[in-house]
């Protein structure tokens, strides 16, 4: 990497409202993002052809993004797309109270040293930085203010495939490239893929015949439109179907809050109590009353001819109940009492 003649002067802004500005450097004023005010992600897209990456990673950016304005730093390689965002509001406040005008803005981490293949800590601004590297690309990061705890770092490990790797005991000193490692590729970049792809064409038409090529182009034209729209079409169907997968979780979790609801009720419902009482008093009987709290019935029988025993015999011999007894008892009426069994106990 080719050292710029003068060194640049970098403004740090490590907190919402915290800048370092710089001490030394006499070359074009930079904007660094300190690593603990970005979100690291990378993106496989190199299942898609080249014109079709760039509106594929904005969309991937605003359903990650958890910023209302936000501003992003990609590099590419090989069709991987490796993404800082961070919050412009905050970075564009930051640089208004430097009195600065408009900066190239950078995240830290493309100013870090890059790792080989394999788990690497960084030295940053504002804490710690785990990276894991594969084939030139920076595939996983993680930043914490200071050591994680172990169950963390585990964590950590696991969910990118890691063998297990102690904490470690000294960090690497801190070093900024005068350079970024990671060049971020503009608009400019996709224009001019665009541009030697349309070359292409015009090679081969004109190999033909010119008038075949211009002929041939407006349908080509008329066909990548059509293209874009569907992209914007599927975009926005994408954006539309959140809320809806949204109300689907909170109806199961509200499902499964019921369900667990009733299954605090353990006892036999008092429809079927009342049917199986009903199904053994003789036909003079008449039931006048029915008290239920919490596993205790009460009922009050009359008849014309009441014999205790022959009531608690019935009543005993409901599966559904046990401990029946005689609470009061006089002529032409009785009142029982009995607990009910919970649904498990018969």
């Amino acid at each position: 990497m080719r050292k710029p003649l003068f060194s640049p002067r970098r403004y740090l802004q490590t907190h919402p409202d915290q800048v370092v500005p710089p001490t030394a450097g006499k070359g074009r004023r930079e904007w660094l993002m300190a690593r603990g005010l970005c979100h690291y992600q990378c993106f496989d897209l190199s299942q898609l052809s080249p014109l079709q990456r760039e509106a594929a990673l904005q969309l991937k950016i605003r359903q990650w993004s958890p910023f209302s304005d936000t501003a992003d730093y990609t590099a590419w390689h090989k069709g991987k797309a490796q993404v800082w965002i961070w919050d412009r509001a905050q970075q564009q406040q930051a640089q208004q109270t430097q009195a600065l005008k408009p900066l190239p803005v950078l995240p830290e981490s493309a100013l870090r040293p890059p790792g080989n293949d394999g788990l690497h800590w960084v030295q940053t601004a504002d804490g710690i930085e785990a990276q894991i590297w594969q084939k030139g690309v920076l595939r996983s990061s993680r930043w914490w203010a200071s050591l994680p705890d172990e169950a963390t770092w585990q964590r950590f490990l696991r969910s990118n495939g890691q063998s297990y790797q102690s904490l470690p005991e000294q960090l690497p000193a801190a070093v900024l490239l005068p350079k970024p490692w990671a060049k971020a590729q503009n608009r400019w970049h996709t224009l001019s893929l665009l541009w030697r792809q349309e070359r292409l064409w015009v090679t081969l038409g004109l190999a033909v015949l010119l008038g075949v090529f211009v002929w041939e182009w407006l349908p080509i034209t008329r066909w990548q439109e059509k293209i874009a729209a569907l992209d914007n079409q599927i975009e926005q169907l994408s954006l539309d179907a959140e809320p809806v997968l949204t109300a689907r979780t909170k109806v199961l979790a509200q499902k499964q809050e019921l369900e667990a609801l009733q299954a605090l009720d353990i006892y036999p419902d008092q429809l079927k109590l009342l049917y199986e009482v009903a199904a053994k008093l003789p036909k003079d009987a008449i039931l006048q009353e029915w008290q239920y709290e919490a596993g205790e019935l009460k009922i009050k029988i009359q008849a014309e001819s009441i014999d205790p025993r022959e009531y608690v015999s019935l009543l005993q011999s409901i599966p559904l109940f046990q401990e029946v007894k005689p609470d009061t008892s006089k002529a032409g009426e009785i009142m029982l009492s009995m607990q009910v069994l919970p649904n498990k106990e018969f």
